[in-house]
């Protein structure tokens, strides 16, 4: 599928708010999935979650907790969950500045 757009700033909740929802955690949980081992291919996909996520305004909290979702649904095993989460900060820092949330 194609990347979906949405701004949560202008709906925050609703219909397209939990499609993109939706379409974002199976996008990163399948890619995570594929990944899981590849640690480029796995830092290309934390970057790319961040990307989306932060383009859509989605609240930071959100975010969090989305990746975490996806990490889990994913199968990573806990001492593997600390670099991507490492990852899901620093990309973080650089996606406010590029999309303008801070």
């Amino acid at each position: 599928m194609s990347d979906m757009k949405h701004d949560f700033r202008t709906e925050p909740d609703g219909t397209e708010a939990t499609r993109f929802r939706e379409w974002l955690e199976g996008e990163t949980t399948g890619a995570l999935k594929r990944d899981y081992g590849d640690g480029e291919a796995t830092k290309a996909t934390v970057f790319l979650f961040v990307n989306r996520a932060y383009e859509a305004h989605m609240p930071e909290e959100e975010i969090a907790g989305l990746f975490a979702k996806c990490v889990v649904r994913a199968g990573y095993r806990e001492e593997d969950e600390e670099a991507v989460f490492s990852w899901l900060d620093a990309f973080g820092q650089i996606a406010k500045g590029v999309h303008g949330t801070e």
